[in-house]
């Protein structure tokens, strides 16, 4: 803050004033001779060294409410040095960067480019109801653009769970995404400490998350952990009892398995989408005369993967002559657009029910020459189990069958050469790098035939996180590459049948 206790980004201003100042022919800076830096020389060192600090990555921004209108509802830091203290401890442990830094991030004043700096944001769930209709907006943009947030329970909050649960109502009012307790499986509980008990198994900390586009993207800590950081010293402190300084220990670990599985172990100067909004072209503007997949919102979650097909059209248009739209359109059963689309696409991570009536409707869309292609996002059970209970209402007598490793839609009669694909293993305690998760297998596709045709194209594997995501995901599939292609295969089988 400033002499009048206003929070003021120093860097930012610095920054600013010594780009304007530079000398445009030498590159030096010349200060003030009362501060010893009219010497270009030392000038110059000063600013450089006091640009540097931007290279520093930033490993979390903590929230904070300050400069309302009201100064009564600023939010008070009852733990000024938590985050200071986990970047410092982290900064001290092999393979991450020996210079972590942090920031404070004022909702009040915050813009996406401030939250995008950060890969991690921390918020004492206390605050939650200090979030305005704007800035809620906000942070779901930054959660959807790739960022990662951590919510702290702890005596501040008269509620921590009910506190969380109003924070993803508010965040997803739709109930499209739910908290859920972490299970053990989880990479949270080994992305850099072991968070299991060695004989049970079981979580040593209870830790909550939701999942949006394919990886969890909030985690939640009913405990105090920001007061257990606010408590650590580099020092030996021989008056603090040695359970207190495991717990604090424990509580920096858990911080730091959560700052590793945010920033993907590799800490990131800055978030943002993949590519920026494009204005509207020609090309966009005639997509409606070109082919069209559908994605069926089927459930809550139906579009736990946003951008795979989009990205699955982009390939499709870049090998084929660009036959397709490549913004797909989202329809209910019950629209009557849904008969324009030959080719259907459904996938999720939850269980699902459809009413009888969409039943009906689906079944007359294949039935008159219509194809579903389904994937289960991440291998989900619960959408498997769906999915599964869906075929069987709409063809009683007949079962998913898998399709031969040798059958034409691995071959290059349809596409591409997929009788042995590239299977990523699941992300565990010995993985070591991504090529070690990687195995040859046959491709598992299983269909249901029709008069000779196949009408339901479903992988129980994922592929819809792999096209989205890449080969970092934490969960079992097909590679990224081979998830595309096996794709790109079952939409030409599709539709040459």
């Amino acid at each position: 803050p400033s002499q009048s206790g206003r929070q003021f980004d120093w860097y930012r201003e610095g920054a600013k004033y010594l780009i304007a100042h530079q000398n445009p022919i030498t590159g030096a800076w010349v200060g003030a001779p009362a501060l010893l830096e009219d010497c270009p020389i030392l000038a110059t060192d000063y600013a450089l060294h006091f640009l540097s600090r931007g290279l520093t990555p930033n490993l979390a921004g903590k929230l904070k409410w300050i400069g309302a209108p009201d100064a009564a509802h600023d939010s008070i830091d009852y733990t000024p040095q938590d985050v200071w203290n986990l970047a410092r401890y982290t900064s001290r442990l092999p393979d991450w960067p020996q210079q972590l830094t942090w920031q404070s991030v004022n909702m009040n004043r915050a813009d996406a480019d401030d939250l995008n700096q950060c890969p991690l944001l921390i918020l004492d769930v206390a605050n939650v109801d200090r979030f305005t209709p704007d800035q809620m907006t906000l942070l779901k943009t930054y959660l959807q653009d790739g960022g990662c947030l951590f919510a702290l329970g702890g005596c501040q909050s008269a509620s921590p769970d009910a506190a969380m649960q109003q924070l993803i109502s508010k965040l997803y009012p739709a109930e499209e995404v739910k908290l859920r307790k972490l299970e053990r499986t989880h990479p949270v509980y080994r992305s850099e400490f072991r968070l299991l008990d060695l004989k049970t198994g079981d979580p040593l900390v209870e830790l909550w998350g939701a999942e949006t586009d394919c990886r969890t993207s909030i985690l939640y800590s009913p405990d105090d952990l920001g007061c257990l950081w606010d408590q650590w010293s580099p020092l030996t402190l021989t008056d603090r009892a040695p359970e207190r300084e495991a717990s604090i220990t424990r509580a920096l670990h858990v911080g730091v398995n959560v700052a590793a599985l945010a920033a993907g172990r590799v800490l990131i100067k800055e978030l943002g989408p993949e590519t920026s909004a494009e204005p509207a072209s020609t090309e966009k503007r005639i997509e409606h005369r070109l082919l069209n997949i559908a994605k069926i919102r089927a459930s809550n979650e139906w579009d736990a993967a946003p951008h795979a097909l989009q990205k699955l059209l982009h390939a499709m248009n870049q090998v084929s002559g660009g036959q397709f739209a490549t913004n797909p359109s989202n329809v209910l059963l019950s629209d009557p657009r849904l008969f324009k689309h030959p080719l259907l696409y459904l996938h999720g991570r939850t269980g699902f029910v459809l009413s009888p009536e969409d039943q009906r409707v689906l079944k007359t869309h294949l039935l008159q020459g219509g194809v579903l292609f389904a994937d289960a996002c991440c291998g989900a059970v619960d959408f498997d189990a769906g999915f599964r209970r869906l075929t069987e209402q709409l063809f009683p007598t007949q079962k998913l069958e898998r399709i031969p490793a040798d059958h034409e839609l691995f071959s290059t009669k349809t596409g591409y050469d997929l009788r042995q694909g590239h299977f990523r293993k699941p992300l565990d305690l010995q993985t070591r790098s991504t090529e070690e998760r990687i195995q040859l297998a046959a491709p598992v596709v299983e269909g249901i035939k029709v008069d000779g045709r196949y009408v339901i194209l479903y992988s129980p594997h994922d592929l819809s996180c792999a096209i989205e995501h890449g080969d970092k995901i934490t969960c079992a599939g097909y590679t990224q590459a081979d998830a595309i292609r096996l794709g790109l295969n079952i939409v030409w089988y599709s539709l040459l049948h």
